[in-house]
């Protein structure tokens, strides 16, 4: 199964069984709920998200401001860029996130047999966390050449991972922005790599 869309705002939603349904979503951007047993991988590539290119062209230019500014609150209080929720191997790449609560969100069963690939992946002002890690499979999941970085709320966390997860996590190459609050902030008890990482704060 494979998702490359280009354009700002596309939106996919309950990719299940091959079947893939586009509707806007306040929850989540693009929720791939992707059968684990399928023998597919999953690619996910070339996304840009971008929530205010969604309401600001349709917006009046008296009232543009005002209720982009309204619009970008809500977001920031609910929106999750991508939200991975189970698949059987994946490999995610060149994904751009901007203005969310939470960028990215993994949640994949432990049970899964393949360690799940995510590149280049760039998140900006995220309110909560950028990365979430929930859950993963138990051989791991890796990250190379992503940056991950909030919008200065104060609690915020670059990444974040929740208590329970343990999976081997790798992160290759990424840069973690850190202000003003946490880098990584782990209730987990995985092991974490850091190779040739940049944390700028």
């Amino acid at each position: 199964m494979s998702v490359t869309h280009g354009k700002v705002g596309y939106c996919v939603t309950g990719l299940d069984e091959g079947k893939v349904n586009c509707s806007v979503s306040l929850s989540a951007a693009v929720r791939l709920n992707v059968c684990v047993f399928c023998a597919e991988k999953l690619e996910l590539t070339n996304i840009f998200i971008d929530p205010s290119v969604w309401f600001n062209c349709s917006l009046d230019k008296t009232s543009q401001t005002q209720n982009a500014n309204q619009l970008t609150d809500t977001i920031k209080e609910n929106l999750i860029g991508i939200s991975i929720s189970a698949t059987s191997d994946a490999y995610i790449d060149n994904i751009r996130i901007n203005t969310c609560n939470v960028g990215l969100k993994t949640d994949i069963p432990t049970i899964t047999e393949k360690t799940p690939l995510f590149s280049d992946i760039t998140v900006n002002d995220a309110k909560r966390s950028a990365l979430i890690l929930v859950n993963a499979p138990q051989t791991g999941i890796a990250f190379a050449k992503c940056s991950f970085r909030t919008d200065d709320s104060y609690g915020s966390k670059d990444v974040e991972i929740a208590s329970g997860y343990t999976a081997p996590t790798v992160f290759n190459s990424c840069s973690f922005r850190g202000s003003p609050s946490y880098s990584v902030y782990s209730e987990g008890s995985s092991m974490l790599s850091f190779v040739g990482c940049d944390f700028i704060s």
